[in-house]
C-alpha cells in the first residue's frame, strides 16, 4: 500500500514528461499519476506503453491548458495519504519521497521556499489528500499561466492551515523557454496571465471574507469573466474600468448591511502590478 500519489500533468510536454517520469516512479511507499490533459503528443499512450503500473487518467476536448482543472482530475484516481503535485519538467532526487517524510512531524502541507527557492521549482507541493478536499482543491476557474498555487494557499491560511516550507535541494528540473510554458494558454505574456489570475484571487478572497463562506462556481466564472473584460478593455484602450460586486444582506445573510465592492483598473495601475511580478 503506497502512502503518496505523484501527480504529474502533461500538454505538449512529452519531451519532458519522458525525463521526470522514470524519476518519479522509483520513488519509495508510492504511485504515479499522469493527467493527459488533451495532450497533442498523446502522452497518455506513451505512459501506458513504456509505464504500464503507472495510472493514466485523460480529459479530452481540451485547446487550453488549466493546470487547476488537471491536477483536479487526478484526485478520483489518487488513494494515498498524501498528494505530491510536480510539473512535467520536475526532477525528482532518487529519494525524495522518503528524505522528505524523514523530516515531517505533524506538517499537512509542504511547499517550496517561495523566497529563495528557484521560481522553476515552484510547482512542487505536498499535501495531505484530507486537506486537499477539505480545501476544495485547485480553483479551476483559474486560466492561464500562474498563481493557481498561490491561491490554494491562501485559501489554507484563511482557513487555519499552516504551509510549511520543503527544501527544494532534492528537486531539479528541465530548463525551458517562456514560449514552451505558455504554448497551450490563451495569453503568451507569463506576466499577464500571472496578473490577471492574481487580481481575481485577491477580489475573491476580499468576497469570501466578507460572506464567510466560499463562491460557488458559477459566481467565481462570472467574477473572473469580468475581471477578464475589464482588463483587456483597459490594456487596448487605455481607459480606466471598474468592476462594481454588491453584496445585499437579503441574499447574504452572513453580512449584516448591504456592502458594494468597487475595484477600479487604470493603465497604469495594470503595468505596475505586472511588472512586480516579473
Amino acid at each position: 500500500m503506497h502512502t503518496t500519489d505523484i501527480i504529474i500533468t502533461c500538454m505538449g510536454r512529452l519531451e519532458h514528461l519522458q525525463q521526470s517520469l522514470p524519476l518519479a516512479i522509483t520513488q519509495q511507499n508510492s504511485h504515479c499519476i499522469v493527467v493527459d490533459y488533451s495532450c497533442p503528443e498523446n502522452s497518455g499512450d506513451w505512459v501506458e506503453n513504456n509505464h504500464p503500473d503507472v495510472t493514466v487518467v485523460r480529459v479530452p476536448g481540451q485547446n487550453q491548458f488549466n493546470l487547476s482543472a488537471a491536477r483536479n482530475a487526478a484526485i478520483d484516481h489518487a488513494t494515498g495519504e498524501w498528494l505530491l503535485f510536480i510539473d512535467a519538467d520536475a526532477l525528482l532526487a532518487p529519494k525524495f519521497i522518503s528524505t522528505i517524510f524523514s523530516r515531517i512531524t505533524t506538517e499537512s502541507a509542504l511547499r517550496t521556499d517561495p523566497v529563495n527557492a528557484d521560481k522553476e521549482k515552484m510547482g512542487t507541493f505536498l499535501i495531505k489528500r484530507k486537506l486537499f478536499d477539505k480545501i476544495g482543491g485547485y480553483d479551476d476557474v483559474m486560466q492561464g499561466w500562474g498563481y493557481e498555487d498561490i491561491d490554494l494557499y491562501l485559501r489554507m491560511e484563511r482557513a487555519g492551515h499552516l504551509l510549511y516550507i520543503m527544501s527544494d535541494e532534492l528537486i531539479d528540473t528541465i530548463t525551458h523557454s517562456d514560449k514552451i510554458r505558455t504554448d497551450n494558454y490563451k495569453w503568451k505574456d507569463v506576466n499577464l496571465s500571472r496578473g490577471i489570475n492574481r487580481y481575481y484571487a485577491r477580489i475573491k478572497l476580499d468576497i469570501e471574507t466578507l460572506l464567510r463562506k466560499a463562491l460557488p462556481k458559477q459566481e467565481r466564472s462570472n467574477l473572473y469573466k469580468a475581471l477578464i473584460d475589464n482588463i483587456s478593455k483597459t490594456i487596448e484602450f487605455g481607459k480606466p474600468s471598474r468592476i462594481e460586486i454588491a453584496l445585499d444582506a437579503e441574499t447574504y445573510r452572513d453580512i449584516k448591511r448591504n456592502r458594494t465592492l468597487i475595484y477600479q483598473f487604470s493603465r497604469e495601475e495594470i503595468s505596475t502590478l505586472l511588472a512586480a511580478e516579473q
